[in-house]
């Protein structure tokens, strides 16, 4: 897949976890024990990870110094 390719493909991932998280946290506020701290760290800590799978994809395709240092195979693919 393209650089472009995989961009869409992680746009589209985030939509759908802003939306599923919007669900979540409205559905806890509607509950009768409201939003706590947990599902905010819960909900916080997916878009973390979303996040470290977004820049590994970025470092991994993106011919640059930074990528060579993180991934130290990164020629011998």
């Amino acid at each position: 897949m393209s650089k472009k390719a995989f961009d869409i493909y992680y746009l589209f991932f985030l939509l759908l976890l802003l939306s599923f998280n919007a669900f979540v946290l409205f559905g806890a506020g509607m509950s009768g024990g409201g939003i706590g701290s947990k599902m905010y760290f819960a909900t916080g800590l997916s878009y973390a990870i979303w996040g470290i799978f977004y820049f590994l994809q970025f470092v991994w395709y993106a011919p640059t110094s930074l990528a060579k240092f993180l991934v130290p195979h990164y020629g011998n693919i």
